[in-house]
């Protein structure tokens, strides 16, 4: 199958360099699954043509390889910085406009839930936040930001979902529980591995925000990547975040990178709307008893200490658990302490 996709990509010109699409070097990713191919073209900075005639083309003949039945296809920019020119005081960064910013038109508030650290839940409270706001008659959007673990699909219950792109060359997000969606695992399928490095993930990331037709919103929850590095330090700078949750479990080592998050988001100028101490309770349901998995109260102190709101505690439940895997709407018994977080915003 690989020689047959070469070989029609071989055969249609990419305009502006006048070479072929294997030859030109555009393609920075290619994969299948479940007959479906995904393709993304990364342009050149200055590279002004949208390639719709081309992606037809691309789409026409890579459908007529057996065993391929759908293509997808994801163009990004890369996006150089032009030097200032020498001579030219720097302006003041209090006036100066980010002329770099990447946040979406139409948006209302764009709110980032971050951790510092993985596996403390993030995912989880971002998600059941997005469905709390648009319960309470919100028009919610969800981006997840986290390109090499993208968790959104399996939890809006849509693994195996492709996004299409619309006749305006952006692509349409997934939509389930009244919140549109958009991940990196609606592009290039859950489970299929991504080899990239820092520049190419904030091109992808660049893309996800403005090469998706995401309408008009009230709310656009940005689920973002655990750690503090570059990645996260572009989001930051360059997405006109609203405002951030942080979120952590009870215990030490996870509230020492959170410290880090808090830090990384001042420096930048964003408020910290507050902190969210997820997982400090495991909740028998069908007793009601209750164990202290990771201690209780530290997330609480670390948010006193660091002088920003504490917006409360999210036990964890089984039945919220399988909600999760299964991809279903928030279980009744915790739907309580997720609306109650969405009044805080």
């Amino acid at each position: 199958m690989e020689t047959a996709i070469n070989k029609a990509l071989m055969g249609i010109i990419e305009p502006v360099s006048g070479l072929n699409f294997v030859e030109s070097g555009l393609i920075t990713s290619l994969s299948i699954k479940d007959k479906q191919l995904r393709i993304i073209i990364e342009k050149p900075h200055g590279h002004d043509n949208d390639l719709a005639a081309e992606r037809e083309k691309i789409t026409q003949a890579l459908t007529k390889i057996k065993g391929i039945d759908r293509v997808s296809i994801l163009v990004t920019t890369h996006n150089e910085r032009a030097s200032p020119a020498p001579d030219r005081p720097a302006a003041s960064p209090r006036t100066a406009p980010n002329f770099n910013s990447i946040r979406p038109e139409n948006i209302g508030k764009l709110i980032a839930i971050a951790s510092g650290k993985g596996g403390v839940g993030k995912s989880t409270i971002a998600y059941n936040l997005a469905l709390a706001l648009a319960r309470s008659g919100k028009r919610v959007g969800i981006l997840d930001a986290d390109i090499y673990g993208p968790t959104i699909p399996t939890l809006l219950g849509l693994a195996d979902m492709q996004c299409d792109v619309g006749d305006d060359n952006k692509i349409i997000p997934a939509r389930a529980h009244g919140v549109s969606a958009m991940s990196m695992g609606f592009i290039i399928g859950q489970g299929q591995p991504l080899a990239w490095r820092g520049p190419m993930v904030t091109k992808a990331l660049t893309q996800l925000f403005q090469g998706v037709n995401w309408g008009e919103l009230d709310y656009l929850i940005l689920d973002m990547p655990p750690g503090t590095g570059d990645v996260q330090l572009s989001l930051a700078q360059q997405a006109r975040i609203d405002g951030a949750i942080m979120v952590s479990t009870p215990q030490e080592v996870a509230l020492a990178d959170v410290r880090r998050g808090v830090e990384m988001f001042r420096k930048s100028g964003i408020e910290i709307i507050g902190m969210i101490e997820n997982m400090a309770l495991l909740i028998d349901e069908a007793t009601g008893s209750e164990i202290d998995l990771f201690g209780r109260g530290g997330a609480k102190a670390a948010a006193i200490a660091m002088n920003i709101p504490f917006l409360g505690e999210v036990n964890f439940y089984p039945s919220l658990r399988l909600a999760s895997d299964k991809g279903t709407a928030t279980p009744d018994i915790a739907i309580a302490q997720f609306d109650k977080l969405a009044r805080a915003l």
